[in-house]
């Protein structure tokens, strides 16, 4: 049985954020640009809202890709990798040891050791 050490960014965030940014276009659109409510300052500090609130989501969910890309443990940049085998290669447990992992999500780290 292979080991599953999923990511340490995990997708449903990333997903999330990128709905999030779609939401907030379309709610641009559909508020700030559209002829749904009247022209007036209220229209255009919507409009200015939705717009940042669009670009923050979209700039977020750019880097949360980039970062799950970067901590996939079967992808080409192989980050997780390396830190866990960078690290277990300092932890010594004497044969037959054993190791306690408390809380560290998916145990990968315990399991290299």
């Amino acid at each position: 049985m292979k080991a599953d050490y999923k990511n340490w960014m995990p997708k449903g965030m990333v997903m999330g954020f990128g709905c999030a940014a779609l939401v907030s276009l379309v709610l641009f659109l559909a508020l700030g640009i559209s002829l749904i409510l009247p022209e007036g300052s209220a229209k255009r500090v919507i409009g200015i809202v939705f717009l940042i609130l669009t670009v923050m989501f979209c700039i977020v969910t750019i880097w949360m890709y980039l970062m799950y890309r970067a901590f996939s443990y079967n992808g080409k940049r192989q980050m997780s990798k390396q830190i866990i085998e960078g690290v277990a290669s300092y932890v010594k447990i004497p044969d037959g040891g054993k190791g306690l992992d408390v809380g560290c999500g998916s145990g990968a780290l315990t399991i290299a050791c």
